[in-house]
């Protein structure tokens, strides 16, 4: 069974990752504003934002010395900052959880750009 320890065990006999894609994603749909409950909303924020992020951290502070090359994550368009869809009804949840996924990943390079 696969677990923290088993990969920290790996990679320290040398297994090293290549490239990561991370797809984590749940649309309870509808998920209106106006009208979400506390519960509803932090589902989308859990498995949407936070479960990605907090799993990127992780293959990112595996080995310091060999990070994984890449690391992919799947959005949607949904949560673009700058190309509102005002005619999706019912993803407010959605977009504002993958919008944050979004800004994040722009905090994580930026962080990563500065430390080399």
């Amino acid at each position: 069974m696969l677990s923290d320890e088993s990969i920290t065990d790996a990679m320290s006999n040398g297994m090293k990752l290549g490239n990561v894609v991370l797809n984590a994603d749940v649309l309870k749909y509808p998920n209106r504003a106006t009208e979400i409950s506390y519960s509803d909303f932090a589902l989308h924020l859990h498995t949407n934002t936070i479960g990605p992020i907090i799993c990127a951290q992780k293959l990112l502070n595996l080995s310091l010395d060999s990070p994984p090359p890449k690391i992919v994550f799947i959005s949607s368009d949904s949560g673009s900052t700058t190309r509102f869809l005002d005619f999706e009804d019912g993803f407010g949840a959605y977009a504002a959880s993958k919008s944050a996924l979004n800004q994040m990943l722009r905090h994580i390079a930026a962080e990563l750009g500065r430390s080399g």
